[in-house]
Formats: C-alpha cells, sequence, structure tokens
C-alpha cells in the first residue's frame, strides 16, 4: 500500500464527506425561516381548521385511582401515557362532543365487531363507550371479574379498536381462556 504524505483514518474522512454533504444541502439559514412557513398555521393548526370535528375532544376519559387528582383526559392516548396509567383502577367514558353523539363509521364499525360476536345491541353509542372504557385500564386484581361482567363481545371489540393497548395481551389471553 502506497503511503500518502498526510495520514486520514477513516473515521476522519466519513465525517469529513458527511459534513460536506450536510453543508451541500443545508439551505441557508434565512431560507429556512421562509421555507418552514413562519407566522403560518401548524400543520395540525391547519387539519384543525379543515376539520371541525379535530376542533373539540369528543369523549371524556374520567379515572379512578387510590392517588388524589389523577383527572379526567381527552384522548384515549393521554390516559395511558399518564405518569399515573399504573394507579388507574378504571375509566368511565362520556361523550362531550358538540351536538348529539352520533358514531363515526370507524366507531360505528368497532361496534359491529360485538354484534359479530354475538351481543344483542339495543344502544350502539352507549356500547361503544363501553369498549372504549376496556381499553383504558382496569386494575389487575379485578380483571377478571370485569371482563367476564363485559363479555368476550365487549373484550373483541376493545381489541380490535386498540390492539396495541396496554393491557391488550391480558385481554387476548382472557379470550384465549374463554375458549
Amino acid at each position: 500500500m502506497r503511503q500518502l504524505p498526510y495520514e486520514i483514518s477513516r473515521r476522519s474522512a466519513i465525517r469529513v464527506g458527511f459534513l460536506a454533504l450536510v453543508g451541500a444541502t443545508l439551505p441557508q439559514l434565512s431560507d429556512i425561516a421562509r421555507l418552514s412557513g413562519a407566522g403560518q398555521p401548524s400543520v395540525r393548526e391547519r387539519v384543525a381548521m379543515a376539520d371541525p370535528a379535530k376542533q373539540a375532544p369528543r369523549y371524556l376519559f374520567t379515572c379512578q385511582s387510590p392517588l388524589p387528582n389523577v383527572g379526567a383526559f381527552t384522548t384515549i392516548e393521554d390516559v395511558w401515557s399518564s405518569p399515573a396509567y399504573m394507579t388507574i383502577d378504571s375509566c368511565v367514558v362520556s361523550y362531550i362532543g358538540a351536538g348529539p353523539f352520533v358514531l363515526t363509521d370507524a366507531e360505528s364499525w368497532i361496534v359491529s365487531v360485538a354484534e359479530n360476536a354475538g351481543m344483542t345491541v339495543t344502544d350502539r353509542p352507549a356500547l361503544y363507550l363501553t369498549i372504549l372504557s376496556a381499553c383504558t385500564r382496569i386494575r389487575s386484581s379485578e380483571l377478571a371479574a370485569r371482563l367476564a361482567a363485559l363479555g368476550a363481545p365487549v373484550v373483541r371489540a376493545a381489541l380490535a379498536r386498540e390492539p396495541e393497548a396496554p393491557q391488550a395481551k391480558l385481554l387476548s389471553a382472557w379470550l384465549d381462556a374463554q375458549g
């Protein structure tokens, strides 16, 4: 191998190449403000303006816990990400949206999962709230009894709605044990 008059490590060569690539592709700082739409509404704000249903929450998740002030949440993701999640015993879900409670197509499909699993449905919106509640959290010591009270069709619908919920594996295991 031929010796060069200067030594450069492979790591240094990669760094120099990376910095050159970044420098060549990075726009000037003055362009960043123009390209970022400074002063323009964010993507989230534009979606909310385009879809009024995104502006206001539809549901209120009121959770019970031995800790004081666990609070109420407006999305299921907020329940799951709460620092007090592991202390939550259960949640009651209520509709707080504007206007009468009418299920969306996706929500209606979730209710149909329970129907197809053998549940007789007389109040679709109320059943959806029950399914949504089953997706939040149930204290482990009460899980089997609560799921038995809800029934396999509701548990199947909860898993259809939130297959990646924190307690999804427990719900699946309960269903498997039911046969």
